[in-house]
């Protein structure tokens, strides 16, 4: 119950986070982890930075396409689960 409590406050109003569920391929559910028992960082901050630096790049982008006069085309460069 304790660990509900301290759970609750790291998400809870006011931190900005917000839980979320998203479904991966199992072999990078399992790399994950793997990766995550290795460095002794949660797999929750690796998929943060993941998010963070995925926004960043179509931000950099998004700007570079503008300075053009133009517009990325939707889909290219687009992220698909790759073996």
């Amino acid at each position: 119950m304790e660990a509900m409590k301290r759970r609750r406050r790291t998400l809870g109003p006011g931190t900005g986070s917000v839980p979320t569920n998203v479904l991966i391929p199992r072999h990078h559910r399992l790399a994950l982890r793997r990766l995550s028992e290795k460095t002794r960082i949660s797999q929750s901050a690796f998929l943060r930075e993941a998010i963070a630096d995925l926004l960043a790049k179509y931000e950099a982008r998004s700007e570079a396409a503008a300075e053009r006069g133009g517009s990325d085309p939707a889909g290219q460069g687009h992220c698909t689960s790759a073996a």
